[in-house]
């Protein structure tokens, strides 16, 4: 159990340095953006591709580290059939953008916009959805479940599930969309225990930052069909939602299972670099 334990601290620090590491680059970055518009310039691809270093850095370095300090990933249950991972997928996105449509209409700038202009050509939009959906997906969803939550798991399922939603919000800079991507992340976390499938979560922030980039995009170029295009994503997302309650009793269970013995005491996870990120990322959302 002392062995455990020792790994579990160090998991710890080497989370908590990579979210640190992966806080500043992200910061530098919305700072560097708010000064110069490159988001309606040539440079986009450049932003875009910045922004995949700010999840995917991290990650390799995270994952190197563990590597070099003979700490392997936890054992997880076998990954769930096919049917189950699309069911979860699809439900878990419809009520992820239920909660999202309403919340936009409550706090209009919450949520971090895709960057759909007037003006943009037909490359220029393939390109952004490409980089701001797909890529950026992957990207988040490799360094906030695939390394974080996975390796957290050396503690109990509902701490790492928390934490990883925790940061998650964090990591968007944002005092007004907090509440919603903390909502997201725990969704998206609890997909992932339920599942274990880092496909699939994938697939959950790709159908999401699609559908945030087809709200933009008809809003830009086809305004008077806006209305039209969230009354039918509404009933679409609430018969998703509606189709995965099968499962969403076991995502909760999985969220608040607390029968294995062999967990590790959430209290090893304090390190000094955790609760240095949490309290700079906590000032940071003071600053933005």
């Amino acid at each position: 159990m002392n062995d455990c334990k020792k790994d579990a601290a160090r998991v710890s620090k080497v989370l908590g340095y990579a979210s640190l590491f992966s806080m500043i680059l992200g910061f530098a970055l919305s700072l560097a953006a708010e000064k110069y518009p490159i988001l309606k310039t040539d440079y986009v691809l450049v932003f875009r591709t910045a922004l995949l270093a700010v999840f995917l850095l991290p990650s390799v370095w995270g994952v190197w580290t563990f590597r070099r300090l003979g700490i392997g990933f936890p054992n997880v249950p076998p990954r769930a059939y096919l049917n189950k991972k699309l069911a979860v997928m699809l439900s878990t996105f419809g009520l992820i953008e239920i909660i999202r449509i309403f919340y936009v209409s409550v706090f209009p700038s919450s949520v971090i916009k895709a960057g759909v202009y007037d003006g943009m050509t037909a490359t220029e939009l393939f390109l952004l959805f490409l980089f701001a959906t797909a890529a950026t997906a992957a990207a988040e969803e490799i360094f906030f479940r695939g390394l974080f939550l996975r390796s957290m798991r050396i503690f109990r399922s509902s701490l790492a599930v928390l934490m990883s939603a925790l940061v998650f919000g964090l990591m968007h800079f944002s005092v007004a969309g907090f509440p919603f991507y903390f909502v997201a992340g725990l969704l998206i976390g609890m997909a992932y225990v339920a599942t274990n499938s880092l496909a699939t979560v994938i697939g959950i922030s790709f159908l999401c930052k699609s559908f945030v980039f087809l709200e933009e995009t008809v809003s830009v170029f086809m305004p008077d069909a806006y209305l039209l295009l969230m009354q039918g994503a509404l009933a679409v997302c609430v018969l998703l939602s509606a189709s995965g309650l099968p499962y969403l009793r076991e995502n909760m269970r999985a969220f608040f299972e607390d029968d294995d013995e062999k967990a590790i005491s959430s209290f090893c996870f304090w390190t000094v670099p955790t609760v240095l990120f949490f309290v700079l990322a906590a000032g940071i959302q003071i600053l933005l």
